[in-house]
């Protein structure tokens, strides 16, 4: 406090001294508080006074992305979806819609009728009468094919036994034969002596009356034996021409019985092909008449049902949608020959589904023009996603072009990296420059065929060039790679 009061009492001196002095020299005073404010201005000043700097501005580095040679390109294209487990019946004959049996909801077999179109509003159909026409035909055919069949083997079995008759006449015959040779035989033995009595009555040129009636009564003999004789001759050659195997008379009843065994074959083979049409033509009838009795392909639910009793529907109009049990989709998509020979069948293709992203590999990529000249690009569809996808909806997919697997393959750059100009088409790759640092270089090159959102290149790259895809930097800018 003592100090306190001290210090109080000097500032008070003070004051009173200043004070004083103020009023005996006023201008004087001014100019001494002048020069203190100007040279606390000064000293201010020079106290924050900034220094000099003495580093030169740099550039900033400027990040950007790239695309390597070699990575696979992908071509951006549409694919129509196909739910093969949706399957909508359709009309396949005109009618009247008599009768539904099902209703949205139900669960069906394959197999199920759902419906009835008839031909007329009072519920006559024509493919059902048909059908019964048919069915009557071929009913008949088939219970009587067996009597007909029997009637057929009974005739065989006739030509047989007259082929057989045949045979034991021709046995009986060969067997008078002989006989009838004996007969000849003894007849020449006969003729034989009444030569020699003739030759002998006649030698004698002193005949009496009663040695030449015995002459005339042997030429008489002779005669009758010689006629006798030709007549036994004549038949005996018939009968062994007749008997004979290989002669005609034998060989026609051959001919007779094998004609009419091939007849009978013709017969019962007509007899079942008549079966059989009467059969097919049955069968074609029961199609026909399923045209008028729709009937679900699968096991499944009705999802909707497009028509009322009396609606009068021609072919081809929609009549019930059916979700399959047992389902199964897939994405289609047409592309250029280019594309399609192109396609890799290592790297994915990606499918948007719904805001979902599904990678899969082609199942099938045709080797041919399937629609005009595009070729077919199919994709089936993984089981979790089906449920997501709506029936002939289009979606966005890329698809990845075949990787170049050495130097001299023609590599493929993004569309959006190329730089034209007057003088041809640049890109920007990167660069390591002298000092250690990696830059933006400008690199001519020659472009060729442009895929989707890709171009070859065809001149000016190496394998391990990696392309600038950014457009905010410059020849010789520092970079770095994200």
């Amino acid at each position: 406090m003592k100090i306190f009061n001290t210090v109080k009492d000097k500032f008070s001196t003070s004051r009173k001294w200043f004070t004083g002095q103020i009023a005996r020299r006023p201008f004087g005073s001014f100019l001494a508080a002048l020069a203190i404010f100007v040279g606390l201005l000064a000293a201010s000043s020079a106290i924050t006074k900034p220094k000099a700097d003495s580093t030169v501005e740099q550039k900033p580095v400027i990040e950007v992305s790239t695309f390597k040679l070699g990575t696979s390109p992908k071509v951006q294209l549409q694919a129509q979806l196909k739910n093969q487990g949706v399957i909508t019946i359709q009309a396949q004959t005109s009618g009247v819609v008599q009768q539904i049996n099902k209703k949205e909801g139900d669960k069906v077999s394959k197999g199920t009728q759902i419906l009835w179109i008839s031909s007329n509003y009072n519920g006559g159909t024509i493919s059902t009468t048909q059908r019964q026409l048919a069915q009557n035909n071929y009913e008949f055919n088939k219970d009587n094919i067996e009597l007909n069949k029997n009637a057929i083997a009974n005739q065989r079995d006739l030509a047989s036994r007259n082929r057989d008759n045949t045979e034991e006449l021709r046995k009986i015959t060969e067997k008078s034969v002989q006989e009838t040779r004996d007969l000849i035989s003894l007849n020449n033995e006969l003729l034989t002596n009444i030569d020699a009595q003739i030759t002998q009555l006649q030698n004698n040129n002193s005949r009496t009356p009663t040695e030449e009636a015995q002459l005339a009564t042997l030429k008489g003999q002779k005669a009758q034996l010689s006629s006798g004789v030709n007549q036994l001759n004549s038949g005996l050659r018939s009968t062994e021409y007749q008997i004979n195997k290989d002669n005609n008379p034998t060989r026609l009843a051959d001919l007779q019985r094998d004609l009419t065994n091939k007849q009978l074959d013709l017969q019962e083979k007509a007899l079942n092909l008549q079966l059989e049409v009467s059969r097919l033509s049955y069968t074609t009838a029961q199609i026909s008449e399923s045209f008028n009795y729709p009937s679900s392909p699968y096991a499944g639910t009705i999802e909707r049902i497009n028509v009322v009793p009396g609606q009068l529907v021609n072919p081809g109009e929609t009549l019930v949608t059916i979700t399959a049990n047992n389902k199964a989709a897939y994405a289609e998509s047409f592309v250029p020959q280019n594309i399609a020979t192109q396609i890799s069948k290592t790297s994915p293709t990606t499918l948007y589904i719904e805001g979902k992203t599904v990678e899969i590999l082609p199942s099938y990529v045709s080797t041919q023009p399937t629609s005009s000249s595009l070729y077919s690009l199919k994709y089936q569809i993984p089981e979790e996603y089906i449920t997501s996808i709506t029936n002939n909806a289009y979606i966005k997919i890329e698809v990845p072009i075949q990787t170049p697997v050495n130097t001299t393959a023609i590599p493929f750059v993004p569309l959006d990296s190329i730089y034209q100009t007057q003088d041809g088409a640049y890109v920007y790759v990167t660069k390591i420059n002298q000092e250690n640092k990696q830059v933006a270089s400008t690199q001519k090159i020659k472009l060729g065929q442009v895929v989707g959102n890709y171009v070859e290149v065809l001149e000016g790259l190496q394998a391990n060039d990696q392309i600038i895809l950014d457009r905010n930097v410059l020849e010789g800018d520092e970079i770095k790679t994200n």
